[in-house]
């Protein structure tokens, strides 16, 4: 699995998240504030592939703070984290 980053960082309105998987294994995008808490879980899956995935800066359909948030892909054995910037 390979975490390529997001764009555009800083990001106002909505960020891409792009990442690979070169297995079929489960896997999951997840965002977490600077408090280590999930903010979100972006994606869940297990086929191989590149995957694009949109984040709008809400959590549970409610607009998130500015601020520096976490990205994290979750695969058996590996973890890749990321780091954005929120400016509303």
């Amino acid at each position: 699995s390979r975490l390529q980053g997001n764009y555009p960082n800083p990001f106002n309105v909505t960020t891409q998240i792009t990442f690979q998987l070169a297995r079929s294994e489960a896997a999951s995008l997840q965002i977490f504030d600077l408090a280590g808490q999930v903010v979100t879980i972006l994606w869940q899956g297990s086929t191989i592939g590149r995957y694009q995935v949109a984040w709008n800066g809400t959590a549970n359909g409610n607009p998130v703070a500015s601020g520096v948030y976490f990205y994290a892909l979750f695969t058996p054995g590996q973890t890749h984290y990321g780091k954005m910037v929120l400016v509303r």
